[in-house]
């Protein structure tokens, strides 16, 4: 090798030496600019990590539905074309009954209920890959958090368990009693209790992130999205939170003698919820609408409402969302199918005498609500027409559980019941229906 050539190798390697060590003096000044804007913007450093961690949360996909109403924003709804209900693919007997529902990470079903049990269940067979005593019972639906399953007891406590091997990770005690399931993002949990607290928890080791006390009562569980957490109060209030820090952003009365029921949902600017009447009326006020409302994400300010038409009709469900219907459930056993945009009733298909105390499950083409009377429906979407009518064996007030080809549930006798999904070719026509349909 030549002396010039040896030269030239030499002044090269010396100036990708003195590029790199450049590019490395560039790229700490700017992380130093980039940590001196982070401090000004996050003063505090958990904030920092809730913001960044609520950011990035996941929306689930066709064989996840891992919280209650299937997200954090509770939407109810599985963007999919899912079709009749099929055979039952497999049953699960539980110890007592299951309140809540059946929530879903990859091939693994996780259930929890009056029998103080949580289960990990295997999606395809039904088999128990674990199962792990929680401490009381469970009235509520499991949170899938990545590696943790989170679950609310009737004893007050908030409890975290391995995915994979049912071990608990930590267990903390709330306020009060807790109805609401929880959800939230990796590193984050939020749930509330019944003296009206509304919390978000590290879900590292439960300890408090925030706390916020915006009512007497709280029962129903937070949603999350469009940047708040938004809770339906006994106080008849619904109440939106900002989602990192739990500050107030805006509250929308329903009115003396009305409350706000169920859990709300949250999609695309918009917050969905139930209300209905009290009883708490002065004398001579006359009595408000029981219905469905849509409200505005950053002001609070209604954009419609939808009255059931008989005054006495309740509801104790939470509505589903999808991309142009809103479906509620009624306890004199209503199905409503609402239009998004405007809030006029679409359809209305009663089920049965005995009431709906579950929140219904929607997804592209189908809606699928389990009854007071022992019964799973399925209904057209388009046109609220009763396609299918499945036995269960006892009353659910169980919300649905959606992923592809596969509908989970639970009932009163302790049962998880497994549906096959056989999904409609598009355009094909609605079964005749086997109960009336009032438009």
């Amino acid at each position: 090798m030549g002396t010039s050539h040896r030269r030239h190798i030499a002044e090269a390697t010396e100036a990708r030496l003195n590029s790199a060590a450049q590019n490395r003096t560039t790229k700490t000044a700017r992380d130093r600019r980039l940590r001196s804007h982070l401090k000004v913007a996050f003063p505090n450093p958990s904030l920092l990590l809730w913001t960044t961690l609520l950011l990035a949360t996941p929306r689930p996909g066709t064989a996840d539905w891992p919280f209650f109403r299937g997200d954090a924003a509770r939407r109810g709804y599985a963007a999919l074309a899912t079709g009749d209900i099929g055979a039952e693919r497999w049953r699960f007997q539980t110890g007592n009954a299951i309140l809540g529902g059946p929530v879903v990470r990859s091939d693994r079903v996780f259930v929890a209920g009056w029998d103080g049990q949580l289960r990990s269940l295997d999606l395809a067979t039904g088999d128990v890959v674990w199962a792990t005593p929680v401490g009381a019972a469970v009235s509520t639906t499991p949170g899938v958090f990545g590696r943790r399953v989170v679950v609310t007891t009737i004893h007050k406590h908030l409890a975290a368990f391995d995915l994979t091997t049912g071990a608990q990770r930590w267990d903390r005690l709330l306020g009060d009693w807790s109805d609401a399931s929880p959800a939230g993002a990796s590193g984050a949990v939020l749930v509330s209790n019944l003296r009206g607290s509304i919390e978000a928890r590290s879900l590292r080791d439960g300890s408090v992130v925030w706390r916020q006390v915006p009512a007497s009562r709280v029962t129903s569980s937070p949603a999350l999205g469009d940047g708040i957490v938004a809770v339906g109060t006994l106080d008849r209030e619904l109440v939106a939170l900002e989602r990192a820090t739990g500050a107030l952003r805006w509250t929308w009365n329903a009115g003396l003698g009305r409350n706000v029921v169920g859990s709300c949902a949250i999609d695309a600017g918009t917050v969905f919820a139930v209300v209905q009447e009290n009883g708490v009326l002065n004398q001579g006020q006359q009595s408000l609408d029981n219905g469905v409302i849509a409200l505005d994400t950053d002001t609070g300010s209604q954009r419609w409402e939808c009255p059931f038409p008989d005054l006495d009709e309740m509801s104790a469900s939470s509505p589903a969302v999808g991309p142009d219907l809103v479906v509620a459930a009624s306890m004199q056993g209503y199905v409503y199918g609402i239009d998004r945009e405007d809030g006029t009733v679409r359809w209305r298909t009663r089920l049965s005498d005995y009431g709906i105390m579950a929140s219904p499950a929607l997804s592209a083409d189908r809606v699928y609500v389990p009854s007071r009377d022992g019964s799973l429906y399925c209904l057209d979407a388009e046109s609220g027409a009763i396609t299918a009518q499945v036995a269960l064996g006892a009353p659910s007030s169980s919300s649905p559980a959606v992923v592809a080809g596969t509908l989970l549930v639970g009932d009163d006798a302790g049962v998880v019941h497994a549906f096959r999904l056989a999904a409609v070719p598009p355009g094909t026509p609605s079964h005749r229906p086997r109960h009336k349909v009032e438009n």
